[in-house]
């Protein structure tokens, strides 16, 4: 506009026509207030998604005019960040458009792993002798291996923390049997 306030708005058709809209008319002072899915055309059926905003007026837009005609083509790991990595989960539909979600935002939502923080020499079936091992996770669950479910040839003489990698540490459980042959676990 002349003034230099830069307070209109001004819309040229493709024939060169313009028309000037002040700024101060148009309505600035709404809010979107709610999106709902609604029975806007009274069948009985909410079919129709309602945005509302702060004065009342309301945009219906029907559930049929939203595109519905693709179908999901593929749902593949990909490398969309491009570090070497297949970390993301992409759904690819018939038109070629894409959705991808990190594996990472996956994981984030659904943890649920758990580390075990021990396992023990424990009576179990309370019978007077430690002959289970039991392994704990950080939930407080546990699971019982029976000794003599690991190998019925031989008797298991002794369970103990050991150095087996020889770096200096005791922290690999041995397992010994009557015939001398160990197992290891790290």
């Amino acid at each position: 506009d002349t003034d230099g306030t830069n307070d209109t708005l001004t819309l040229t058709d493709s024939d060169g026509n313009t028309v000037d809209i002040p700024l101060a008319s148009i309505d600035t002072n709404t809010t979107n207030t709610s999106l709902a899915l609604t029975d806007a055309d009274t069948d009985g059926t909410d079919d129709t998604l309602t945005l509302t905003d702060s004065e009342g007026n309301t945009v219906d837009i029907p559930l049929t005019a939203i595109d519905t005609n693709t179908t999901n083509t593929s749902l593949v790991l990909t490398d969309a960040d491009t570090d070497g990595t297949d970390d993301t989960l992409t759904l690819i539909d018939s038109e070629g458009n894409t959705v991808e979600v990190a594996l990472a935002d996956i994981a984030a939502i659904n943890d649920t792993n758990t580390t075990n923080t021990s396992l023990t020499l424990t009576d179990a079936d309370t019978d007077g002798t430690n002959d289970t091992l039991t392994l704990t996770d950080s939930d407080g669950n546990t699971v019982d291996i029976p000794l003599a479910s690991i190998d019925t040839n031989t008797t298991n003489t002794s369970l103990a923390l050991t150095d087996a990698d020889t770096d200096g540490t005791d922290d690999t459980l041995t397992l010994t049997d009557s015939e001398g042959n160990t197992v290891d676990i790290p």
